[in-house]
Order: structure tokens, then sequence, then C-alpha cells
């Protein structure tokens, strides 16, 4: 399949919209057998998109000026396994990804962690629902900022709220990516606590310049604090939508504000079309 076709925002502009690629699924097998694909190997695994490819780190493979299709071996049809410009720079059908040791091992051999040689071979492959445990977590982060009484109206009574909230998704069925999460919760406006919906942002301390680590954490605009009740909103890369219950608060006799937060709900299935 086409890599870019099932997953566009990988190749976003600049790489602005890398991020929304992560957390994706596919399917992959080894495609006839070279030196780094064990004949008896025929069981695809499922690889789990964690960021793009890292320029940075790597700048072989990863920064759009050469392809190395001279360093792979032709495909199941006997054609070139990707296309090359005659300056040696990436066509739009060229693509590859970079697995983990534990996963090439898995692929080539059978083993976890056996990528001896590690090196470059031809897959197949597909986009799959990601597997999931259970509904769709909240993620706290342990920066985030919870007081159960912060001020509010003048004469009014305190209510819980985050100074700072920092929050990330977790299990995330379907498409697997996430493009945002909203809150639904109050905010002090011109003196008047309002009950609105408000979409997070993503967390500006993750560097620009790096944009395979720019899906980071959600956060709160700075100095805005959100009151509760509240309610979570996370979306998903094709914009379908699951919600949390409405949260009155997180006080200590509760429990805390909790690592992980089950919302109860899951994205369903898609049903993607075989190759």
């Amino acid at each position: 399949g086409d890599f870019f076709a099932q997953a566009p925002y990988l190749n976003g502009s600049a790489g602005q919209f890398d991020y929304l690629a992560c957390g994706s699924c596919f399917e992959v097998k080894c495609s006839g057998i070279d030196a780094n694909c064990d004949a008896g190997v025929k069981r695809p695994i499922t690889l789990f998109v964690a960021d793009t490819c890292p320029c940075y780190v790597n700048v072989k493979w990863c920064c759009g000026n050469y392809s190395h299709c001279d360093e792979m071996n032709e495909d199941v049809n006997g054609n070139a396994h990707c296309g090359v410009s005659q300056n040696g720079t990436w066509q739009e059908e060229s693509l590859h990804l970079d697995l983990s040791d534990n996963a090439f091992g898995l692929l080539t051999t059978g083993q976890r962690g056996d990528c001896n040689p590690c090196g470059i071979i031809n897959t197949m492959m597909r986009r799959v629902n990601c597997p999931v445990n259970g509904n769709v977590y909240i993620v706290f982060d342990t920066a985030s900022v919870y007081e159960d009484g912060c001020p509010t109206v003048y004469g009014q009574p305190d209510q819980p709220c985050f100074y700072y909230l920092a929050v990330n998704t977790y299990n995330i069925g379907g498409y697997g990516g996430t493009s945002d999460v909203t809150i639904v919760g109050g905010f002090m406006i011109n003196g008047t606590l309002v009950q609105e919906e408000r979409t997070l942002l993503r967390n500006l301390n993750y560097p620009p310049d790096k944009p395979q680590e720019q899906y980071g954490n959600w956060v709160n605009p700075q100095n805005i604090a959100i009151y509760m009740p509240l309610k979570f909103k996370v979306y998903d890369t094709v914009g379908r939508v699951v919600e949390s219950p409405t949260y009155t608060n997180f006080s200590s006799s509760s429990g805390g504000v909790p690592h992980f937060l089950d919302i109860g709900s899951q994205f369903v299935k898609v049903n993607f079309k075989n190759p």
C-alpha cells in the first residue's frame, strides 16, 4: 500500500503536521527472501508509529535528500522497490519504515531483538486498526497543577481548578492518531465564570525544528485556569470524537488527580480495505 495515501499527515508541509501520524498502526510482513529475511518467517507484525523519520539523527534516510533505493532488492514482481529520480531524490511513491530492534527481529527471524544483521529489507504493508484494551485514556502529566479551592467571582465560593493542565491520550482505537483534545470547563471572562469548550494547545516547549517530536502534550494557555466541573473530548485524525463523563473534582479525598483516566468510551473500528 501507499503509506502517504494511508497516512497523509506524515508528509505535511514543512513537517508541521507530522505529529498527526503518531499513533497509527500498520501491518508489515517480509516481501520475498533476502539476506535479512528468513525464509520461514511469514507472520506479519503490527507496528505502532511512534514518530516521523527523525532527520536530526538520521540524515541518510530522513532528510529528503536521497532515497538509497540502490541498497534495496527488487520487490516480489521483480521491479525496483522504490522510485528514485536521476538526481537521487525521493519520488512520491518512495517510502520506508524505521523499525526498532525488537520489531525488526520479530519481522525477520521471529525472535524479539534478534536483528543480527539488521539492515534493509523489502516489505509489504497495510494500515490496520490499532489494537486496544478497553477505553481511551487521558494521561495527566505530573507537571499539572490542581487545587481544590481556586478563587472565582468576588463573594462567590472557591471552586476546584487546574492552574496548569498537561495531558496526553493513550489507547486510541481505529485510526490510532489524535488530532485535538478539547476541554468543556469553566473559564474566567471579564470577571464572570463562564462554561465553554476550548481546544488545548500543543505543548510549545517541544522544539519546532524537530517535527518528529511534536506529538507532545496538550496544555492550557499560560495563566488561564480551567475550573471544574469539566469533561474531555478527544478527536481522531479524521474528526471523530469520543467524550468523557463530567468530573466535578479530583480532590485528595476522592483519590486526587489520576495518572491514567479511563474516559469510558472508545473509537469504533475502521473498515480498512485490504491492498
